[in-house]
């Protein structure tokens, strides 16, 4: 009677084990599956947006509309902040000529926003606010010159810079969902276009 008594004890005790063991396993499974749950529609509410430009009629300044075009369910961004990709690495710092606060300072890359304009940080960065579904935001984009030092042309200056390309990251960010980030390539060379994200 003791041994039986013992065997169901033991029994009962692997049985108690293999519960706890069981909800933990599952618990990360299921907290697992909501993680992936969450990533996938995150990606599927991945703002599209439509980036048109157009020339100015005079200067070198050129409008650019941001719009959220979509996708069905995500109805709004709290922020779309678009920042100029520079070209290459920041030079070196050249004693007398170019300190590195000033070469942090400078935009290198064709185009820049306009300092003046609402919604800009630096010179590389605007921030939209909030936007919705159908609705644009727009900011104005100026050539950048080459620093003093390197006694360039605007030309020559455009040229090192690849050209025309103007090379964008567009970040929108909604308060549940983080942030999404795309990299964004825009011939300027027309007097007018748009591009589709993504």
């Amino acid at each position: 009677m003791a041994v039986g008594a013992l065997v169901v004890a033991i029994v009962s005790a692997l049985g108690s084990v293999g519960a706890v063991w069981y909800a933990r396993v599952s618990g990360r499974l299921a907290a697992r599956q909501v993680a992936l749950d969450a990533a996938r529609r995150k990606e599927e509410l991945a703002p599209r947006l439509s980036v048109s430009w157009e020339r100015a009629r005079e200067g070198d300044l050129v409008c650019v509309r941001v719009a959220l075009v979509g996708p069905p369910g995500l109805e709004w961004v709290d922020d779309i902040l678009l920042t100029v990709r520079e070209v290459g690495a920041l030079p070196p710092p050249h004693p007398g000529l170019l300190s590195l606060e000033l070469a942090q300072a400078h935009v290198w890359a064709p185009y820049g926003f306009v300092p003046q304009h609402p919604g800009v940080l630096p010179v590389r960065t605007y921030r939209t606010g909030p936007v919705n579904v159908g609705e644009d935001a727009w900011c104005r984009l100026e050539h950048t010159v080459a620093p003093m030092y390197l006694m360039l042309t605007k030309e020559k200056w455009q040229q090192r810079l690849g050209g025309q390309v103007l090379r964008l990251w567009v970040n929108c960010e909604r308060r549940e969902w983080g942030r999404w980030r795309q990299a964004v390539e825009i011939d300027m060379a027309a007097e007018s276009g748009s591009v589709q994200v993504p």
